[in-house]
């Protein structure tokens, strides 16, 4: 069916629909769901096992590689990364293959397999458990903050707003971050035990007898039955205090707090603490939003619902809005708004300056009607507004406005040529519609190839090959109905005479470009000598541009990973960081500085989708630093990391920008595999030296960081046996007198404060104590010295140990202040080549960071380039039914680099995934310029014209259209380039730089190929 014709014949119902599809797409774009980024599928999960105060080396022989043994089993497994095993915890990241999406049926087969293997793991172990809400992300975080509260109050409160913030529509899970756990405290000293002949279980076990909570039966009593209740659980911690103890050595009593010291306090030492602004507090993270919420009405919910909590707490609470996506997406949301304005205006003014008002107005109508469809089928589709789309939108104005040009620009010609208006009008729809379709699809196949990569770099960017398949799709419709119906009312052009048709190609612009022609067809070798040459100096520029697998975000906040070295306790990260938190929230030392939050001993909730939060450990924190503006980053990073230097030599800072994309960028890792630990340790240390001798290196990091020093208690199972005690008694002791054991529980109202036995703070801080602990013989009711039953010793040991994939890994990262990942391999290169020559057998080294997700993503996308290419050539051979013709078109796809090497030497973008898109493009767009004026040589030959005047007539026929398709696809680009978009710029370089030579290809070289195809003589004269 004829599109043209069926418009125009049902003018009123076209229009009537396209008014319909209008006004949907107008009333859907005041709340279109938006995120700052695309969704990608998190397809990890973290086991964690525990088995407190095991070894790291006995818990990745006891724990680790069983549980790494039942994952194995799963296909569905494509790594087993991170398995870190330290001192009481295993913990083991799951990676599954991109190619899965149903990750709810995975996670539940990983359960069952951690089941499985739980039987056969020590007596004693906690877990395995699965986190699969590993990938939810924060959309808002809150600080609460109170000046003279104790955590306690501020924890109630925290807890209230949190039930509160679950009654805002959109909220599905609202975590708690930073709140200090209770405990009861009865401090014990050997001295006072001993004074008293009492033991600690015989006070453990009075404490339990005395604190109950169980029933007492019921009386029937006929008519009713009464529940009898007796008392005896703990209603104060003054109930403790006054608990009797009875004396074993004689019948007397004393009161607990006569023996012990009893005292109510929060967890010692800290655990996962929090600070916003310097202040401790607690972090409301909305860690989910439901599908479809637009979060730009969202979060104002929110804000509105702090704000009234903030008036109603007492003087000396605050509670603010510490993080939120919106301020992300409105940014992005409203730049792209005002791009595609300034897109749209320089479109429109191209194609007016070219094809006067009314005939630019007529095609100027594509380019808004097309954008309100697209956003219709967007939200059909399930797309959300997000940085991909948005700009994948400004990208798709400069390549939808094509197929308008090139229908009115034929309308035109033929009512100019004496056609009547209705005639021109179907005709031309006749004449282009299958041309234009065909050079319409193959731009949609050239990005195809990014929709269908089994990569979470491909799934990212997998909405712009949507987005460009919808928008061209819609522009194609639209310039068959609508285009020709509005050139049929609007269009009135008088019919020019032979003599004034021939007069517009006198005009100076077609004089050149017939003067170029002739002597292109009438020196063909020479023209393909200059563009072998040319293709040539491109490839050996591109050997000079720099590489970059994706860009860093212009984002105005950075972390900072604060790490004191191992065997460091909590409390003394928790010391280093507020002493540096003080300096970082000095406005005179910081004036950049606008807010920041830190979590100690953890990395906090995940708040940016492709960040993951770090493991929990004792020594280490994470700072997130917010600034005036994106331009504020790199001084205040630059001083925080000399400041760090100077006057924190003990800290291992790690200080990053945030990134585009899946991955890191920038990031340099080895990774140094084998089973001897103490090989691959002393490999990575040095390593770790090579990279550090490189000037400008940074935040070089180990994973199984530095040695620990460790007190074993080497039990003589002979003497112990003669005293009476086991094993158990002797662990259950050392942990009760340094760690504190847990008893009973302190119930009050909602919370269960666990009631933790342990020795006083000058015995159990002091390690000399260590030999004067004394052990509980639960045969012989009597206590004796830890040192007549057991050794002491101490050894080096390492802190944690990593595996990945079965086999023991030590990871070493860095980056550099000025080298791109590529150049600083390269630099490290030779002194790497000299450190593991000598692997011993089953050792092995690779490079993992951003070169390794740099192949896995191109690989994954050239996957499916032969396909789509394949695809290509079936629609050009099928239009043309010839070979020799879709030859010509692939023959100068890859000249697009002679425009594209210089573009991005000239501007200094990066070579990166980015780019590689931009090519892609690139050659859907140099298909679609060959494939029209192709089709018109045919259809001069068609209308009888001889072989050299048909090349010539249609090259100057299309001359005009080529160069205005050319312009508004350039300068739809400009707003991505200048200034500098940080995701497109390079893929606007390469599109910009390509396109501009690209089109001397498609104007010059076409011809002449098809000439020598042909074999068309060069002698033949085109008519004047």
């Amino acid at each position: 069916m004829n599109l043209t014709g069926f418009s125009l014949n049902n003018s009123r119902l076209v229009m009537l629909l396209v008014a319909l599809l209008a006004i949907a797409g107008l009333g859907m774009l005041t709340n279109f769901p938006s995120k700052e980024d695309a969704v990608v599928t998190i397809r990890d999960a973290v086991v964690t096992t525990y088995f407190p105060g095991m070894s790291p080396d006995r818990v990745e022989d006891l724990i680790t590689r069983q549980v790494e043994e039942y994952i194995r089993q799963m296909p569905e497994v494509e790594d087993i990364y991170d398995v870190k095993s330290a001192t009481g915890v295993s913990i083991i990241y799951v990676k599954v293959y991109d190619s899965f999406f149903d990750m709810d049926q995975i996670w539940s087969d990983l359960r069952n397999k951690m089941d499985d293997v739980r039987p056969g793991l020590p007596e004693g172990t906690i877990g395995p458990f699965v986190d699969d809400e590993f990938g939810d992300v924060s959309v808002v975080l809150v600080a609460l903050t109170a000046e003279g509260f104790s955590m306690a109050e501020m924890r109630d409160v925290a807890r209230d707003m949190q039930d509160d913030f679950y009654t805002i529509p959109g909220i599905r899970k609202v975590g708690l971050h930073g709140v200090q756990s209770e405990r009861v405290f009865l401090e014990i000293s050997n001295a006072r035990l001993a004074q008293y002949g009492l033991s600690p279980t015989e006070l453990a076990q009075t404490l339990m007898k005395q604190n109950i909570i169980l029933p007492g039966g019921s009386v029937d009593t006929g008519a009713v039955e009464l529940v009898v209740e007796p008392s005896g659980n703990f209603e104060s911690v003054e109930d403790i205090e006054n608990v009797v103890i009875r004396l074993p050595s004689s019948n007397q009593v004393a009161y607990l707090k006569d023996i012990a010291t009893v005292k109510r306090a929060y967890i010692d030492p800290p655990a996962q603490k929090v600070y916003y602004d310097g202040k401790p507090a607690i972090i409301l993270a909305v860690e989910q939003m439901e599908t479809g919420v637009n979060v730009l009405d969202f979060t104002p919910r929110v804000e509105k619902r702090v704000d009234e909590w903030q008036n109603q707490l007492p003087i000396g609470y605050q509670v603010d809005v510490a993080f939120y996506q919106a301020k992300y997406v409105a940014e992005s949301v409203n730049g792209v708004a005002m791009n595609l304005v300034q897109t749209l205006v320089t479109v429109l003014a191209v194609v007016i300056l070219f094809l006067g008002l009314r005939t630019g107005l007529i095609v100027g109508t594509i380019v808004p009607l097309t954008m309100i469809v697209t956003l219709v089928w967007m939200r059909v589709l399930g797309l959300e507004l997000h940085r991909i789309t948005l700009a994948t939108l400004i990208i798709s104005l400069g390549l939808l406005v094509d197929n308008g040009i090139v229908m009115a620009e034929e309308v035109g010609r033929r009512m100019l040529e004496g056609e009547e208006r209705r005639d021109a009008a179907i005709n031309a729809g006749k004449t282009l519609a299958l041309p234009l379709l065909t050079s319409t699809l193959t731009t949609i196949l050239a990005f195809v190839p990014l929709a269908m990569a089994p990569n979470v770099t491909g799934e990212y960017l997998s909405s712009m090959a949507t987005v460009i398949a919808i928008t061209l799709l819609t522009s194609w419709v639209l310039a068959n109905m609508v285009t020709p119906l509005n050139c049929y009312w609007f269009l009135k052009p008088k019919a020019l005479t032979e003599e004034e048709i021939q007069a517009q190609y006198q005009k100076p612009m077609y004089q050149i470009y017939k003067r170029l022609l002739t002597f292109a067809l009438n020196n063909r070798v020479v023209v393909l000598g200059v563009v072998a040459g040319l293709m040539f100096g491109s490839i050996t520029l591109m050997g000079l541009v720099r590489k970059q697998f994706m860009p860093d975000s212009e984002r105005d906040q950075y972390m900072i990973y604060l790490d004191v070295p191992a065997g460091y306790g909590s409390n003394s990260m928790d010391q280093t960081a507020v002493r540096f938190l003080e300096w970082l929230e000095d406005e005179k030392a910081n004036p950049e500085v606008t807010s920041t939050i830190a979590y100690v001993g953890y990395g906090g909730p995940r708040f940016f989708q492709t960040f993951g939060p770090r493991a929990p450990a004792p020594n280490i924190s994470f700072v997130l630093v917010t600034t005036k503006d994106a331009d504020s980053i790199f001084p205040s990073m630059d001083r925080t990391r000399e400041y760090l230097a100077q006057n924190f030599p003990e800290v291992y800072p790690r200080i990053k920008k945030f990134w585009l994309g899946a991955n890191e960028t920038g990031l340099i890792e080895v990774r140094i595999s084998g089973p001897d630990h103490d090989k691959i340790y002393e490999l990575s240390q040095q390593v770790e030296g090579a990279l550090r001798d490189i000037p400008g290196t940074v935040g070089t990091y180990s994973d199984w960081e530095n040695l620990v020093s460790k007190v074993f208690v080497d039990i003589d199972q002979p003497r112990a046996r003669r005293a009476g005690v086991t094993s158990e008694e002797i662990a259950n002791s050392l942990n009760a007198f340094f760690s504190g054991s847990p008893i009973t529980d302190y119930r009050e109202e909602d919370k269960a404060i666990p009631v933790m036995l342990r020795a006083v703070g000058a015995e159990r801080k002091t390690l000399d104590r260590l030999r004067t602990v004394e052990v509980y013989s639960s045969i012989r009711n009597e206590s004796v010295p830890l040192t007549q039953v057991a050794d002491l010793r101490t050894e080096v040991m390492y802190n944690q140990i990593y595996r990945r994939n079965l086999l023991p890994t030590v990871t070493v990262e860095a980056k550099h202040l000025w080298l791109q990942a590529a150049e600083l391999e390269e630099a490290l290169s030779p002194a790497l080549d000299k450190i593991m020559e000598d692997l011993p057998p089953r050792h092995f080294w690779e490079w993992g960071g951003e070169s390794e997700n740099s192949a896995k993503a191109q690989n994954a996308l050239a996957i499916f380039i032969p396909h789509c290419l394949g695809a290509m050539i079936l629609l050009m051979v099928w239009q043309f039914n010839s070979y020799a013709k879709p030859a010509i078109i692939f023959i100068t796809i890859p000249l697009v680099l002679i425009g594209a090497a210089p573009g991005l030497l000239l501007t200094g973008a990066f070579f990166g995934f980015m780019a590689i898109l931009g090519f892609l493009s690139l050659a859907g767009i140099i298909i679609n310029n060959a494939i029209v004026l192709l089709d018109s040589i045919q259809n001069e030959i068609d209308a009888g014209a001889k072989p050299y005047d048909a090349v010539f007539t249609a090259c100057l026929t299309r001359f005009k259209p080529v160069l205005m398709t050319t312009l508004t696809t350039i300068l739809g680009l400009i707003s991505l380039m200048i200034p500098p978009d940080p995701m497109f710029f390079a893929m606007g370089v390469v599109i910009s730089f390509g396109l501009a030579a690209g089109t001397l290809l498609t104007l010059v070289l076409v011809p002449v190929l098809y000439s020598m195809f042909f074999k068309v003589k060069a002698e033949e004269k085109v008519a004047p």
